[in-house]
């Protein structure tokens, strides 16, 4: 609870087009590449399907909230991080999904 309070006083208004490119390449590497080079790792070594399904579900899940407190604490911009993990959570409601569809398919 303590964390989503210190995203809530990091965040600050921020032009959406301003980030959009940011935002686009961390939702690239985070909710998309990331799931696909865990699917790619796990084919070759044979895991069985829950454990390749529950490895790829890991690897797809968003950015951490702890990630933007982190980011604050360290002198890093915790108002970009904080973006950051509002939106790869809010996108990853779309991309959790597809990707479970793909895996198990």
């Amino acid at each position: 609870m303590l964390v989503a309070f210190s995203i809530g006083l990091a965040l600050r208004p921020i032009a959406v087009r301003q980030l959009a490119g940011l935002i686009l390449v961390v939702v690239l590497l985070k909710l998309v590449a990331e799931p696909m080079v865990a699917w790619a790792l796990a084919m070759p070594i044979k895991l069985p399907h829950i454990e390749r399904e529950l490895l790829v579900l890991q690897a797809a899940m968003p950015s951490g909230a702890i990630a933007a407190v982190l980011a604050k604490r360290y002198g890093c911009d915790g108002g970009v991080a904080s973006a950051m993990v509002v939106a790869t959570s809010f996108i990853s409601l779309i991309t959790l999904p597809l990707t479970l569809y793909f895996e198990s398919q």
